[in-house]
């Protein structure tokens, strides 16, 4: 006898498949996007707008600074060209006096300064006149004068001719430009000092036919030179006339 097999029941468990239902709300996001789009680009144009403000201030100043460069270049070029102008002027002004005063003998060399024509300074009648500090006058004839000048290509030489006009035989003598002791070939002699004034006066009528002979101390020096080269060889003309 088979012994009865008994199957167990199978119970059966529905499965629900299905996904559960969401209980989260869902959120239109466009609204929002739109606002925040709309916010930026009012940004956007705003930032624009202050860049075009600075940049036309930025503009406008560079262009301020660059018409007061060109004003300065303008004025400079001005400047320099009137300096350029003056010193050409000058220079061509130097050369014409260099021109007119170039030396042709070894007499004009030493001192070029004789004018053209005499200037005589003060001239009454026919007589050249030269007024002393005390009042006194040395007249000159005015065509001695003239020969005087002609025939004197230095201002030295014009002084030793004038001399005789302003002082004695004697006082060229014993005298010359300082006074004290002087050697001489017969030994130490005392000069007595000439004149002051009709030195001064002398000095005054060269200064007139020769500007700038006594102007500086090399030419002073010079003039007096030659006055006391003068008073010494005053004795070898007296014996000259005495033989």
């Amino acid at each position: 006898v088979q012994p009865e097999v008994r199957t167990p029941a199978t119970t059966t468990v529905a499965t629900n498949t299905d996904p559960p239902s969401s209980t989260t709300p869902q959120v239109n996001m466009e609204p929002i996007v739109a606002e925040l789009k709309k916010y930026l680009d009012g940004q956007m144009e705003a930032l624009r707008q202050t860049m075009q403000m600075q940049c036309g201030s930025l503009r406008d100043c560079l262009q301020q600074q660059m018409r007061g460069v060109t004003a300065a270049q303008q004025d400079m070029a001005g400047t320099i060209g009137a300096v350029q102008e003056l010193i050409t002027t000058r220079i061509n002004r130097k050369a014409q006096q260099a021109t007119a005063r170039v030396p042709t003998t070894p007499e004009q060399a030493q001192n070029v300064s004789k004018r053209i024509s005499p200037a005589y300074g003060h001239v009454t009648g026919h007589d050249v006149i030269c007024v002393v500090k005390d009042g006194t006058e040395v007249a000159i004839d005015k065509l001695t004068y003239e020969g005087y000048f002609t025939a004197s290509q230095t201002a030295t030489s014009f002084l030793r001719k004038l001399m005789p006009h302003f002082f004695t035989e004697d006082e060229m003598l014993n005298g010359n430009y300082e006074g004290g002791r002087v050697s001489t070939s017969g030994g130490l002699v005392v000069k007595e000092r000439l004149n002051g004034d009709k030195l001064k006066c002398l000095m005054r009528q060269v200064e007139v036919e020769f500007p700038g002979s006594t102007k500086t101390h090399t030419e002073f020096t010079k003039l007096k030179r030659a006055l006391n080269d003068r008073c010494r060889c005053q004795k070898r003309k007296l014996a000259e006339v005495n033989e």
